[in-house]
């Protein structure tokens, strides 16, 4: 019993010199779930959080200009969003692990505006029952250096509202996805998937995804040096609908039905320098 105190209280104590430190470096601690940010300014988690059991999300953002600094930690949920935000503009979340939930990390607009400037960098993201990431209504975003695993539906997946794109400009690069869904863009211009590498093994049926990259009613993308094995079935880049994009210098490997996949109205596009086999 008493060593359990005598824990417990050197915890506590970690925690209220930990706090002081982190408000003097001006970031905010978050040590306990749900966190609900209403208010601008850059946090830090600062232990490992599970939610498991509550449905409900470990951290909420209802505030625009906010960063978020995983720490290397640990944060775990089912039945909602690890973490999700709404409305907001000039969101950052890096630098940790993500598991379970019904998305990973889901950023939504519930109205008509379009909000802008969201970066996701250096998150793994394990064994969600939806997305893995999912950006709604964004402009102005990036996607980099991310592991995904496991996935029940895409791996990635940003989308907009047509019937003209409204996701305009965004990066999607340097990501690892295997066992997922791989990466759908439906509504989007100007958007890059560059140098990504996707094992992908439950090609989902539409809607929305068809491929390993799908790139849907999107216009002006540029979809490049990314490497894709399937596994089961589906394309390995699927355009639909999709007008004036590049395509060039991708592999792709044992696609089931096609390795680059032009439907629709799809219209003056570029493909060029791909490699598909098997």
């Amino acid at each position: 019993m008493f060593r359990n105190l005598a824990a417990w209280t050197a915890v506590c104590i970690l925690i209220g010199l930990v706090a002081p430190a982190l408000a003097s470096e001006g970031r905010m601690p978050i040590y306990a779930w749900p966190t609900v940010i209403s208010n601008p300014g850059q946090y830090v988690v600062t232990r490992n959080l599970n939610a498991s059991g509550s449905g409900t999300s470990v951290i909420i953002v209802q505030a625009s200009d906010v960063d978020i600094d995983l720490n290397g930690f640990v944060l775990e949920t089912d039945g909602a969003p690890v973490i999700q935000a709404a409305n907001v503009s000039n969101l950052a979340i890096r630098n940790g692990t993500i598991k379970r939930g019904v998305r990973g990390i889901a950023v939504m607009s519930v109205i008509a505006d379009i909000f802008h400037k969201v970066v996701v960098e250096r998150v793994n993201v394990i064994e969600t029952t939806g997305e893995g990431i999912f950006i709604h209504q964004v402009s102005d975003f990036a996607i980099r250096w991310c592991n995904i695993l496991n996935t029940e539906r895409e791996g990635i997946w940003v989308d907009g509202v047509g019937p003209a794109p409204t996701v305009v400009q965004g990066t999607i690069e340097h990501n690892r996805l295997e066992s997922t869904g791989g990466v759908t863009v439906r509504w989007g211009s100007s958007v890059g998937i560059l140098n990504n590498r996707l094992e992908v093994t439950n090609v989902v049926a539409p809607p929305p995804s068809m491929g390993a990259i799908v790139y849907d009613y999107s216009h002006a993308g540029l979809i490049a040096s990314n490497t894709s094995q399937i596994v089961n079935s589906g394309s390995g880049i699927f355009l639909g609908d999709a007008n004036g994009n590049k395509v060039y210098n991708n592999v792709v490997r044992e696609a089931r039905e096609h390795g680059i996949d032009l439907a629709g109205m799809s219209d003056d596009n570029l493909v060029l320098e791909n490699v598909v086999s098997g």
